[in-house]
This record gives C-alpha cells, structure tokens and sequence, in this order.
C-alpha cells in the first residue's frame, strides 16, 4: 500500500525532521566552541583546513580538557578542501566544526516542532540520529577520544 502524502504535508514532515537535527547539531567555530562549553557534546568533526591552525588546536585542547566530563569522540577530516565538502554534505559552502549533542529530554525534546508531531516519531527520529552518531563513534580510534 502506498501512501499519498501532498506536498504541503511532506515539506511539514521534512521540517520536524530537520527542527530535530538543528536541534542537535552545531555549526561553525563559534557554535560549535558554545557547544562545546554549553551543552553535552557527543560527537566532534573538525576539518583541518580550518583558517587558522590555532583555532583547531584551541577546538581539541577544549574537548581533551581534563574539565571536560566525558570523552568527546573527535573525527579530523584531512584535506584542503573539507570543509567545503563537509559543508555541501549539510547543505551550506563550508562548515569548518560540527558539533553533534546529545539528545534532550523532556519537554525540550520537541524544541520548535510543530505540536501536532507525534512524540512516538519524535522520538524514533532522535534514535536514528542516536544510531548514526554512535556508528561514527565506533569508527574513532580510541586515541582520539
């Protein structure tokens, strides 16, 4: 049985989704650096292209901090050109840093999503961030953590 959903209600449904990803995902220095102190980081990538080498190393000296409560999984992506081709992946020309968080609980679990989205899908939707993120973790080695 197919569904039919109109293109009115597949742009709703698109848009919880990406409320839910915007929710969890940092970009950019600054964000990523707010992130960083702020939240509960789960999942760091950092390309190496970044302008300024001081800026990364102040990026990895904040998540191997011995302030820093749990490890942090940090993957450096090599190349001169990563973050244009990290920043076409998400949709913008470059992001340098992308900060994943970790899920949050309660009311805030639906941020700015439309009410009327079922908690049920909310929730299934944060289990596959959930299930992506701990995939890349897995592909970290454990030095870098």
């Amino acid at each position: 049985t197919q569904i039919n959903i109109s293109k009115r209600n597949k742009k709703k449904v698109e848009n919880w989704k990406v409320g839910i990803i915007k929710s969890r995902m940092w970009i950019g220095i600054n964000q990523g650096t707010r992130a960083l102190e702020q939240e509960q980081p789960e999942l760091v990538l950092l390309c190496n292209d970044v302008h300024s080498s001081i800026i990364s190393q102040h990026v990895i000296k904040r998540i191997k901090s011995p302030n820093t409560t749990s490890k942090v999984p940090i993957i450096i992506f090599p190349g001169s050109r990563a973050s244009f081709e990290l920043g076409k992946i998400i949709g913008i020309n470059r992001a340098s840093l992308v900060v994943f968080t970790k899920q949050p609980t309660g009311e805030s679990l639906k941020g700015n999503i439309d009410h009327n989205t079922n908690e049920v899908e909310i929730h299934r939707y944060h289990q596959k961030i959930d299930s992506f993120l701990e995939f890349c973790k897995s592909k970290v080695p454990e030095d870098s953590t």
